[in-house]
């Protein structure tokens, strides 16, 4: 029996009852596209979150196959996290995160320069790493690795940054500026009129923006350990 990504959608699907037309009517995706991804025809979709919210399932197990698959499962998993937290006591420094929202592709900063052509946050196994984000995530959602000091003491290195490219940076927003080669994380500021890219490590110099384009804000860091 196959277990795609067609098979998950089509399962769900008929748990509830539901045809094909009414989940498209539910979620408002053409009737086409849910025939097209439970034939096999495609495995991976930019409207997996809106399906899986139609559903009642979880996107990461209809995308992927794995994680809890209905969503009162994963809040069940969420209650138990919280009462096995609470044992901490009082003299705790730390305290329950807020509900994670999704999972997205770390790539590299070559790719970075690009990623409007390269990522679909919604495919499975497009990159070797994932990590769950706590912020809203869209179809080019993604993440970067912090290499090098120059955004020390805020962002160290192999620190994991999310990054939103579908907003606007305002001034003061940590961006991800490329030149479609390589990307860079700095703050973004501006003196006289003119936009520049500042490290926050003082041994290094601020930039230009100069012809380098925006490629993303920051949205959230996470630090990995092992």
């Amino acid at each position: 029996m196959s277990t795609g990504f067609g098979a998950r959608l089509r399962s769900a699907r008929e748990a509830l009852g539901l045809s094909q037309q009414q989940l498209a009517d539910k979620c408002g995706v053409g009737q086409g596209t849910i025939s097209k991804i439970e034939r096999g025809d495609q495995d991976k979709s930019v409207h997996t979150p809106d399906l899986a919210d139609a559903l009642g399932v979880t996107a990461r197990w209809l995308a992927t196959g794995r994680g809890p698959r209905l969503v009162t499962d994963l809040a069940a998993s969420a209650v138990g996290s919280v009462v096995a937290f609470a044992t901490l006591g009082d003299d705790a420094n730390v305290r329950q995160a807020p509900n994670l929202r999704g999972r997205v592709p770390v790539i590299s900063s070559v790719q970075a320069g690009h990623l409007t052509d390269v990522v679909d946050n919604f495919a499975p196994g497009d990159a070797d790493e994932w990590i769950e984000t706590g912020v809203p995530i869209n179809r080019h959602t993604f993440a970067l690795i912090v290499e090098g000091d120059s955004m020390e003491p805020v962002f160290t290195a192999g620190m994991r940054v999310v990054v939103e490219p579908d907003i606007s940076a305002n001034i003061g927003d940590y961006v991800i500026a490329g030149n479609g080669e390589q990307a860079t994380l700095k703050k973004l500021v501006s003196d006289g009129g003119e936009l520049y890219l500042q490290p926050l490590n003082p041994r290094y110099a601020i930039k230009p923006l100069g012809q380098a384009r925006i490629i993303g804000v920051v949205r959230e860091a996470h630090i990995k350990f092992r």
